[in-house]
């Protein structure tokens, strides 16, 4: 049972399943955890996990799926980035990097600015790939950064 958008896109069966290491058969988002029956070596297993945990495999696993993406920084202006999808050389995704965050025109960042709650960090594995280019492991990493004046990109 969702309460909202946001939670049927974060908590899947498939994340469940990934996270508990089988596969889920049912999920459940309760108010401070997630509850699941997943199948493993055979055996079915009730599980619970905080949502905390899920939060960290969500972007965690965008993180994983970054490292194969090719990035170049457009020569003219330096907040634009070109992300070059791994298993489709044909297709290219944009991002520009603002002060406090970055932008993608993919698929699944449009659907992370619809469902997560203004002012909630919102990130897909094209915007972790230009992090990693620019030198930063995360997004709170670049967002908690410390602010110099002569920066310039």
């Amino acid at each position: 049972m969702f309460t909202s958008s946001f939670e049927s896109f974060v908590f899947t069966r498939t994340a469940a399943g990934h996270i508990l290491g089988g596969v889920c058969q049912r999920l459940e988002v309760w108010s401070n955890c997630v509850w699941a029956i997943v199948v493993a070596n055979g055996k079915k297993l009730c599980r619970f996990i905080s949502k905390k945990r899920f939060l960290a495999f969500f972007a965690e696993s965008r993180k994983q799926r970054s490292h194969a993406i090719t990035v170049t920084q457009n020569v003219f202006n330096p907040r634009l980035f070109t992300a070059r999808s791994a298993s489709d050389e044909n297709k290219t995704y944009s991002l520009t990097v603002h002060d406090r965050f970055l932008s993608c025109s993919c698929e699944d960042f449009s659907n992370q600015c619809k469902l997560i709650p203004e002012g909630k960090p919102k990130a897909c594995k094209h915007v972790y790939a230009v992090l990693k280019f620019m030198g930063y492991q995360s997004l709170s990493a670049y967002v908690n950064r410390k602010w110099d004046i002569n920066f310039r990109f």
